[in-house]
Formats: structure tokens, sequence, C-alpha cells
């Protein structure tokens, strides 16, 4: 089945439903933008599929796209409960999607805030864009693969896989495979498997990110995998970026969102 989950946008009546799907799509219309978690956790809830595929609204499946392997793939290794494939921009060029990462004072800083782009060979970011130094044509393990192509089972358990709700945009995605990890199950990137994705199709920001979503999700994602001493110095350091990059934007009388 085909779920659509439209959160008040106001394109959904340009919408054109192929006839030999209609009996296969189901659409909701939500009457807010409730994000992108609590959207995605609707969705779900409305499939009558054992395996949920996410794919975002502003991107497009090649014709050989190797969906089909990686969801076979997924049904044999039981011990696998999410995979996600590879992200291609619209000039075919591979956009990182999988991350081997875990929530440290380090990671917070080299990879979550600028300091990213003033040592962008660091090993944390080296580490969790991967897909910039590393090409692989197997499958392997990670710590966590984009939600724009992301492949799951319903189940994980007796636990139906939902998305922490708290995330209105950002991160949610690496939450949810940090959490299914902790629960015992592998999270695979499948590199046969591929989409198209424009991407920035959710804001305008000169950043490609809205910022104030990103602050708030950083802040959610490392308040629930660190210690509250540790965590409260990563508030220190996401605080001081923040200070920061407001003043800069003041100076240079610009939108600093």
């Amino acid at each position: 089945d085909i779920v659509i989950v439209d959160n008040c946008s106001s394109d959904i009546k340009n919408l054109k439903i192929p006839t030999i799907l209609k009996n296969l799509v189901v659409t909701i219309h939500n009457k807010q933008n409730y994000g992108f978690a609590q959207a995605v956790n609707m969705g779900i809830k409305k499939s009558r599929s054992n395996y949920i595929l996410l794919l975002n609204p502003d991107s497009y499946i090649p014709k050989h796209n190797g969906i089909t392997q990686m969801l076979k793939y997924l049904s044999l290794r039981k011990d696998i409960g999410i995979i996600g494939g590879t992200i291609l921009s619209p000039d075919f060029k591979i956009t990182p999607s999988a991350n081997i990462f875990r929530p440290t004072i380090a990671s917070s800083l080299f990879v979550f805030t600028n300091f990213q782009k003033i040592f962008p060979n660091n090993k944390y970011a080296r580490s969790f864009y991967f897909q910039k130094y590393t090409s692989t044509r197997f499958p392997i393990e990670v710590d966590s693969v984009c939600g724009a192509f992301l492949l799951f089972r319903k189940y994980m358990g007796e636990e139906m896989s939902v998305m922490d709700d708290k995330y209105f945009l950002y991160l949610e995605d690496v939450d949810f495979c940090l959490k299914n990890k902790e629960r015992g199950y592998k999270v695979v990137f499948y590199p046969k498997a591929s989409i198209i994705h424009t991407g920035g199709g959710s804001n305008r920001s000169k950043y490609n990110i809205l910022l104030e979503h990103w602050y708030k999700s950083r802040r959610i994602l490392y308040k629930k995998y660190t210690h509250p001493i540790l965590f409260a110095l990563i508030i220190l350091i996401f605080s001081t970026e923040e200070t920061l990059l407001h003043y800069y934007h003041l100076l240079k009388n610009e939108p600093s969102k």
C-alpha cells in the first residue's frame, strides 16, 4: 500500500494519483503541520504492510533502483531492523546518507556545530560522513541511515516502530536508528538500492536548514543519549555557537534562521 501524509501543504490540490493505483493509496490530510516524525507515525499506523519504506516527496525512484533486493535482504535477516540505501543528487552524485556515530562531547562539537566547517577532515566528521571518504559496494552495519529513504520492520519485537515525535524536523531518523540498535536490532546501509533526492524541499534557508528546528533537535538527541553531566557541557557548546551565530547575522544585517 501507499500512504501519503499531507502536512497541511499548499500544493496537495496538484496531487494526481494514477487510476491503476487508486485502490492502493491512502491519503492523510492534516489541518496543521505536525512535523516530520509525527506525520510519519501517522503513516506507519495507517499502513497495512509488515515493512515500511519512508520516501521523501522531493525524490523519485530511478528505473534500476534495487529496492526489491533491499527488501529481500531485510526480510531474510531477522537481526536487521532498519536498512537504508544510496541517496543521489539530481546530478547523480552521492549524498551521504549513512552514518557511523555515537553521541559524545567530541561528536557534538566536531559534527553538530560549525566547527565541522573549520576542521572538515576531523575524525568524527569523517566517521559520520564516511561515504565522502570510503566507497562500498556491499551492505555494511552502521549507526543510522537517512529518513528520506529508509526501510524498516513495522514491528520490532512486540512494539510498533514509531519515531519520537518530540522532534519536529531533523535527527528523528538518527534517534530512531540509535533507539532500535539499543534494543538489539542492526542498522544496515545497502548501497545497491538508490533514489534521486532533490533535497531542501522543506525550507528556503541560506543554510539549506531551518536553524530553529536544528537547534532544538540536536538538544533532544544529546539529552537522550548522554549522561546529564556531559549533556550540561554539550548544552554550553551549543548555546555558545547559537549566540555567536546570532550576533554574526546581526552584524551582517541578515536573517539568522
